[in-house]
């Protein structure tokens, strides 16, 4: 066997003579098991009982392994996997750390552009905030927490693509919670907030906004249809945009505050046959 950090893999006894002579840059023979012969038959017996009830295994698929705990002691069987636990957490919070810069870089970032773009654009009426959910929840609460909690919620699941983290999940890793709140808390008052853990009731609200958000953007794609269409003069579509966005208001009233009104052309004559479409 071969034992290179986390990987453990079979290695050819040729092999092994060829590269295990020690020194800098080469491998080292340090560790020599002896086994019985009977113990290797019965494991090899198995193995093959293994293959047989699973017969889309291939050959060199590796063995569970569940198979091996069969030949350790019930004892030392809970001790290794409490070690492999342990171990397994340590990994983790070392991986967690080494991008602990990075969502720390961005979180701030985006904190910032996020205040800058809501400021800028001061009382205006276009309703700017449809451009993303952060913007529009600055335009919606005045909870500088939530904007905030949302902020790093982002950062946390785009900055590495290979460990992706929700920030309501990493409450069942207090470990690693208390390593994000402390980084976070180093970056002062501006960008700190004292609790990473959302109440029910800010889950809820945020839910709730997010909600409204996407039925903003449904709204917003039809009303461009209908620009597209009565610019096209293809009344019978826009009249049919126009009936699904009543739906959606009368649906959603809370997310179309402002009443909307359309003037058709005073020309404009609906045929039979738009009348039975629509």
């Amino acid at each position: 066997m071969k034992y290179n950090d986390l990987h453990v893999c079979e290695e050819k006894e040729e092999q092994v003579f060829k590269e295990a002579i020690g020194g800098m840059g080469h491998v080292s023979a340090y560790c020599l098991v002896y086994t019985s012969q009977k113990s290797i038959d019965r494991e090899l017996e198995q193995i093959k009982s293994y293959k047989e009830n699973n017969k889309d295994v291939e050959d060199e698929y590796p063995v569970p392994k569940q198979h091996y705990n069969a030949f350790i002691k019930e004892k030392l069987r809970i001790e290794v996997d409490q070690d492999n636990t342990k171990f397994h957490e340590e990994i983790q919070e070392y991986r967690f750390q080494t991008f602990m810069k990075n969502i720390s870089e961005a979180y701030q970032t985006r904190y910032d552009v996020l205040l800058s773009t809501f400021n800028s654009l001061g009382k205006s009426t276009f309703p700017y905030q449809i451009n993303s959910f952060g913007l529009f929840l600055k335009s919606e609460i005045k909870s500088d927490t939530l904007i905030k909690w949302y902020v790093l919620d982002t950062c946390l699941q785009e900055i590495n693509p290979d460990f992706k983290y929700k920030l309501r999940e990493l409450k069942n890793q207090p470990k690693l919670l208390k390593i994000l709140q402390n980084s976070i808390g180093s970056l002062g008052s501006h960008y700190g907030f004292k609790e990473l853990e959302l109440p029910k009731e800010d889950e809820g609200k945020l839910d709730d906004k997010l909600a409204e958000y996407v039925d903003q953007i449904t709204g917003a794609i039809i009303c461009l249809f209908m620009l597209e269409k009565s610019l096209d003069q293809e009344w019978t579509e826009l009249l049919c945009a126009i009936r699904r966005l009543q739906q959606l208001v009368s649906l959603y009233p809370s997310c179309f505050p402002n009443k909307m009104s359309i003037e058709l052309p005073s020309d404009f004559i609906l045929h039979e046959n738009d009348q039975e479409y629509l």
